[in-house]
C-alpha cells in the first residue's frame, strides 16, 4: 500500500492532467481532505471533476476534518453517531464502487447544529464526486479531547472497504503489526522494570526507618522517564505527577505504617523490600500500558491507570516470590 501526496487540489493554477498522466493507472483510490466548515471549495471541485471524469469507477473518499470547529469548547459526540459515514455500493463481481444514494446524517444523537448543517451542505456540494464521506477529527493528545483520533478507525475501515482485495489485506495486516510492536516494546521494557524494582527493594531494606521513602520514589521517577523514552513519549511535570500519583500515595502510607517494623530484624526489612519491589514493578508495567495507549492515540484517564496498576500488583507479587525462591 502506497500513499501519494499530490499538490493540493485547491492550489492556485493546479492542473491535474500531469498527475493523471503519471499516476492514473496505478491509483486505486482518491482521498480528498477538506475542513468540514470550509465552504470555499470551488478550486477543489473543478480539478476533482476532471479526476473523476478520467476514471468514474475509481472510488473517491472525501475526508471531512476539524469537526470540533463546529462545536468549540466541547468534546466529540459520545457515542460516535457516524458509523462508516456515507455508504457506497460495490459490485460483488467487479469490486467497482458506485456513487452512494443520499444517507441523512444522524439527527437523533446530534440535534440540529452547525456540524450537522455543514455535513449536509458538504454532501450536497460533492454529490456525484465522492463515493464515501468520512467525518474525522485528528488532534494531538495535549489538546484535551477524550478521543484524539475521533473517526480514525472509521477512515481505516472505509479505505479497507473500497480498496482492491490485495491492498485490503495489507491494511488489515497493519493491526497485527501494531500489536507485535507493542508486545516487542513491552518485552524490551521488562528487564528495565525488574532492574529498577530490585534497586527499590534494596533501598527499602535499609535498616533506618523512613529514610528509604525518597530513594524508592526517586527510582520510580527515573523508571518512568526511562520507559517514556522507550515508548518515544515526552515527559512533563503534569504527566509525571499523574504517573507517580498512581502509586505514591499508597506507597508512602504503607511505608510509614511498616517503618517501625525495621526495628524487628529480618522481618521488617523483608516486608519493606517486597512492598517496594511490588509497587515499582506494577508501576512500571502500568506505565508501559499507558505509554502504549498514548502512542496509539488514546489518552487513558487516571482512573484507568490506577485500575491497571492495581491489576499489575498481583503479577508483581508473583514475580517477587519467584525471584526470592531462586536466590
Amino acid at each position: 500500500v502506497r500513499f501519494l501526496d499530490t499538490r493540493g487540489l485547491g492550489e492556485a493554477g493546479y492542473d491535474p492532467a500531469e498527475d493523471l498522466d503519471a499516476f492514473d493507472d496505478s491509483t486505486d483510490v482518491i482521498v480528498v481532505v477538506a475542513r468540514v466548515m470550509d465552504h470555499a471549495l470551488a478550486e477543489v471541485l473543478e480539478p476533482l471533476k476532471q479526476i473523476r471524469a478520467a476514471r468514474p469507477t475509481r472510488p473517491v473518499v472525501l475526508v471531512l476534518t476539524c469537526l470540533h470547529e463546529a462545536y468549540p469548547f466541547e468534546q466529540h459526540p459520545d457515542p460516535d453517531p457516524f458509523g462508516t459515514g456515507l455508504e457506497a455500493d460495490a459490485d460483488d463481481q467487479t469490486g467497482q464502487v458506485t456513487p452512494a444514494v443520499h444517507n441523512p446524517w444522524p439527527s437523533a444523537l446530534i440535534p440540529p447544529s452547525d456540524l450537522q448543517r455543514c455535513l449536509i451542505e458538504q454532501e450536497a456540494r460533492f454529490a456525484g464526486l465522492a463515493d464515501r464521506i468520512v467525518p474525522v477529527d485528528l488532534t494531538k493528545p495535549e489538546e484535551g479531547f477524550a478521543q484524539p483520533e475521533f473517526g480514525g478507525r472509521r477512515l481505516e475501515e472505509t479505505l479497507i472497504d473500497v480498496l482492491p482485495a490485495a491492498c485490503r489485506q495489507a491494511i488489515l495486516h497493519l493491526d497485527d503489526i501494531r500489536k507485535s510492536l507493542q508486545d516487542l516494546t513491552a518485552k524490551q521494557a521488562l528487564p528495565t522494570i525488574i532492574t529498577y524494582s530490585s534497586l527499590a527493594a534494596t533501598a527499602a531494606a535499609t535498616p533506618l526507618p523512613w529514610v528509604d521513602i525518597p530513594a524508592v520514589m526517586g527510582l520510580q521517577t527515573r523508571l518512568i522517564y526511562v520507559l517514556a523514552d522507550l515508548y518515544d513519549q515526552k515527559m512533563n511535570v503534569e504527566l509525571l505527577t499523574k504517573m507517580v500519583g498512581a502509586a505514591a500515595g499508597g506507597l508512602a502510607l504503607r511505608f510509614a505504617v511498616r517503618a517501625p517494623l525495621k526495628f524487628i530484624p529480618i522481618l521488617g526489612h523483608t516486608a519493606n523490600a517486597a512492598m517496594a519491589f511490588a509497587y515499582t514493578f506494577s508501576l512500571g508495567k502500568a506505565c508501559c500500558w499507558y505509554f502504549g495507549e498514548v502512542r496509539d492515540g488514546h489518552v487513558p484517564s487516571p482512573e484507568d491507570l490506577n485500575k491497571v496498576w492495581g491489576e499489575q500488583l498481583q503479577e508483581a507479587v508473583a514475580v517477587w516470590r519467584k525471584r526470592r525462591g531462586s536466590t
